[in-house]
């Protein structure tokens, strides 16, 4: 059974991460940490607390993060997310949970070092400025970790893999490329789940794949439902970006990898969190770090999985 903590930004798909997380039996979350992203940190911490609360999993540990990324100002995804980063959806505000009060990096660290090194796999789908500092600030307990599975990147890979802020960059990159940039360069094995596969219609859910959730007679399909409903009217779908990152870690043949060394842009401008993968052959950098990046997704398997799981149905 992998041991995970979360690391998220919660707005409507991390939402829908987190339920999917918690109906899994092959998962034991140890605990999740929020950061900055979809919406400000303030929102996206208490959203965590909100998620918990509707599922009835309040024994599992929520503490606070980076506020802003590494070296830039912090600007969220309101506009897809809304105000409060669920959409406006009516989950309660959380009255029986409180934070943690170490911080992220803290927090992290104690956790992955009262394990044995290897135990613990580490999923952030948000920005990757939480991780960089834990990178910077506790390398050993970074070190100690199993694997990092995000959520984030536009690899152009397949006619899905452009961006979704620029033309060519995804949000949670280009929120912190330079968080981002220090990852790609860790020695510790990366998998990158991206817009090449989590925009991929196959894999999201439309309109009556909606209706199925909302008429649930689960607790945990509704609140799927509710978070997600604004999304749906705007755009006529909603893919479930960072719920894709878990369902690799919960059965990784619902996914095809390939292995590349990878650039993060952190130049500003248009190409600003720009995803470069080298795929010319033979030039692979010699001995240099490589990610492994999601090129293809059964998108019928992953929303069986996911709409299953919610609806406890598989």
């Amino acid at each position: 059974m992998p041991k995970v903590i979360l690391d998220m930004d919660v707005g409507v798909d991390d939402s829908l991460a987190i339920l999917l997380a918690l109906r899994s039996p092959e998962l034991e979350i140890l605990g999740i940490t929020a950061v900055a992203g979809n919406a400000p940190l303030e929102n996206t911490a208490n959203n965590v607390l909100r998620v918990l609360e509707a599922a009835g999993r309040t024994e599992i540990p929520v503490a606070r993060g980076a506020a802003k990324p590494l070296i830039r100002e912090p600007e969220a995804a309101l506009h897809v997310h809304g105000n409060d980063g669920l959409g406006g959806a009516p989950v309660p505000q959380p009255t029986q949970m409180t934070f943690d009060e170490r911080p992220a990096v803290q927090f992290i660290s104690d956790i992955v070092m009262a394990h044995e090194p290897g135990e613990i796999t580490l999923i952030p789908t948000g920005p990757m400025t939480n991780v960089a500092h834990l990178m910077r600030e506790a390398l050993d307990a970074f070190a100690r970790l199993s694997s990092v599975v995000l959520m984030g990147g536009a690899f152009a890979l397949t006619p899905y893999g452009h961006g979704n802020v620029t033309t060519v960059s995804e949000f949670n990159i280009w929120a912190d490329p330079e968080a981002a940039a220090e990852l790609v360069q860790a020695d510790i094995p990366i998998t990158a789940v991206g817009l090449d596969v989590t925009t991929d219609p196959s894999g999201s859910i439309n309109p009556e794949r909606h209706e199925s959730l909302r008429n649930s007679a689960d607790p945990y399909a509704r609140v799927a439902g509710m978070i997600s409903a604004q999304v749906l009217e705007r755009f006529g779908v909603v893919n479930i970006h960072d719920a894709q990152a878990v369902a690799l870690v919960i059965d990784p043949s619902l996914f095809q990898t390939e292995t590349y060394p990878v650039e993060i842009i952190t130049q500003d401008g248009s190409v600003r969190g720009q995803t470069i993968v080298d795929r010319r052959p033979g030039h692979r950098r010699g001995g240099g770090p490589e990610i492994a990046v999601a090129t293809a997704v059964d998108g019928p398997r992953f929303l069986e999985l996911l709409l299953g799981r919610l609806t406890q149905e598989a």
